[in-house]
């Protein structure tokens, strides 16, 4: 910018075409503003180092970023979403936990069985593997004798021999605890000694064939509450294992809580009303089973879940179906996903993520009381956990599946 008359002049004669002496220019020049040289290269190293630690900064911020990203193939974790079934049932209790096992204890719970006589949850002590499993059953309030006995699969008497044992207190409760044959009162124990028959990889070897019941096991059961009771039984007998049943029946804590499921389901056959049962092993690998059945065709207890619709999810390899000459398995899209439609079992196989496999069936598929349609209906209302092999991720059972 000109900013002095003699500049101007100056100015004006260059472009005249007059010639201006070096001299003349360098006075010019010393004549300006002392220091305004030096403010401008000032202001321009300023505004270059800026403009070098703004890049800098944007280069460390996103090599950050990109060292915190997920795992390539692995969902960032989120947390549990509050998911409710738009379907409404009316009969049989939501599917909870009704008791807990403290931790410190040092029982681990393998599996767990959500009836509408109450809950039985089958248990392990991995610090004393000698003395297997364990199994705990709570009542519910009220429930008679005889579905007491029916959910104990009671059919030798274990349940009358037990009320002349030994006199017991559990936390204040009165309790009875004696050796009862255990081949009736307890599948779940002997299913589970089966599956401990293993490998040291871990691998089921079912050529061992199930290791032999003991004659007889402990078994203690106390009255919790007025007209409820709670029943402990263990797989082995002895000293050890009349101890640990007593420390078993200690560590139990009734009250509600939550289990989670990974799926939804928004529809069932209209015929179909009544919470039957939900199943949930964890060893030797992950099996959830959920049951609803039909009030109108109810079949005597404890086989009532066979008549009605089965959902499970099980987590196994090589699962899937092969069609046969006798069983041809026809693919159908479901949601964009592949649905097997399998004749034989009456029922559709799909898997939803990888060895994760579900199943819509019905367990007695003789009957065929339900049609392809009916079961095509549930898989396409069912919505799933963003992990399945995250459990943060699953649902609220209570409200997630018809309530």
């Amino acid at each position: 910018m000109i900013r002095t008359e003699e500049a101007l002049r100056e100015a004006l004669k260059v472009r005249a075409g007059e010639a201006v002496s070096p001299a003349d220019l360098l006075g010019r020049l010393d004549a300006q503003a002392p220091g305004r040289g030096r403010r401008r290269r000032n202001v321009l190293l300023v505004t270059v180092l800026i403009v070098v630690f703004a890049v800098a900064g944007v280069a460390v911020f996103g090599h950050w970023l990109y060292d915190r990203r997920p795992p390539a193939g692995i969902p960032s974790p989120q947390p549990t979403p509050l998911v409710k079934s738009t379907l409404r049932m009316p009969l049989g209790p939501p599917f909870q936990d009704t008791f807990t096992i403290t931790p410190e204890a040092g029982f681990v719970v393998q599996g767990r069985q959500i009836r509408p006589w109450g809950e039985r949850q089958t248990l392990s002590l991995p610090n004393d593997p000698r003395l297997g499993v364990a199994a705990v059953t709570v009542f519910r309030t009220d429930t008679p004798l005889t579905m007491i006995k029916r959910g104990l699969n009671d059919t030798i008497g274990e349940w009358e021999a037990l009320q002349t044992g030994d006199p017991v207190v559990v936390a204040g409760h009165p309790g009875r605890l004696a050796e009862v044959k255990i081949l009736g009162a307890a599948p779940d124990i002997a299913m589970q000694r089966f599956m401990r028959a293993e490998a040291p990889n871990g691998v089921l070897r079912k050529d061992l064939g199930p290791p032999p019941l003991p004659a007889r096991a402990p078994m203690l059961a106390w009255q919790w509450a007025p007209n409820s009771w709670a029943v402990a039984q263990w797989g082995e007998g002895g000293p050890a294992a009349r101890a640990a049943v007593q420390r078993l029946a200690a560590a139990v804590r009734i009250g509600p809580r939550p289990v989670l499921v990974p799926f939804t389901i928004d529809s069932l056959p209209a015929t179909v009303d009544e919470r039957v049962a939900l199943w949930l092993w964890d060893q030797p690998a992950t099996l959830l089973q959920v049951s609803f059945g039909e009030t109108a065709a109810h079949e005597p207890d404890p086989f009532d879940w066979l008549a009605g619709i089965t959902i499970d999810l099980t987590h196994q390899r090589n699962f899937r179906p092969k069609p046969t000459p006798s069983n041809a398995v026809i693919s159908i899209l479901v949601n964009g996903r592949s649905v097997l439609w399998v004749p034989e079992q009456h029922g559709l196989v799909s898997e939803i993520y990888p060895d994760w496999w579900l199943e819509v069936r019905q367990l007695m598929p003789r009957s065929k009381k339900f049609t392809q349609a009916d079961f095509l209906a549930v898989a396409r209302s069912m919505r799933f956990a963003t992990n399945i092999a995250d459990r943060s991720t699953w649902f609220d059972a209570a409200i997630a599946l018809p309530h």
